[in-house]
């Protein structure tokens, strides 16, 4: 039997709570893009697409680091959603690319930014001078790991 007021052996760990962070600020995205039945997956392509203006759906998976199948389901459901266009390139019938339909450009507009919004929320109660130097403790431990490849 589990005793849940047993602190968790792991909680000592940066890498675990950073992960308990990363789960939970998630959560707070997907239930703010809920109510615009959008999935952070799907803004996450429709971010790209719109910050581009076209975009091909190859270099979209590399940049989004995804598989290929996986990409066409999301690519698939904003198609049917009538926000995201799919065509064949000009030059080279095998790529596909990606551009916002005029639909898609609207309600991408109408739709908060859930990262600027839960970041804020995250970080409520950190002043500037902590916050410098969360970042910097990150960004040394992104490096740190980095260096291992």
């Amino acid at each position: 039997m589990c005793n849940l007021n047993t602190k968790d052996p792991y909680d000592r760990f940066i890498g675990y709570r950073l992960k308990r962070l990363y789960l939970l600020r998630n959560q707070a995205i997907d239930e703010a893009l809920k109510v615009h039945g959008l999935a952070r997956s799907q803004w996450q392509v429709l971010y790209h697409v719109n910050k581009a203006g076209e975009l091909a759906q190859k270099d979209l998976q590399s940049t989004m680091r995804v598989e290929s199948a996986t990409l066409t389901r999301i690519v698939d459901s904003l198609v049917r959603k009538g926000w995201l266009q799919r065509s064949e390139s000009p030059v080279d019938k095998r790529v596909k690319i990606l551009r916002l339909t005029n639909n898609g450009h609207d309600r991408w507009n109408a739709i908060p930014r859930p990262m600027e919004i839960v970041e804020r929320q995250m970080l409520h109660g950190i002043d500037a001078e902590r916050r410098k130097l969360l970042k910097d403790g990150i960004e040394q431990m992104i490096k740190n790991l980095e260096a291992l490849r």
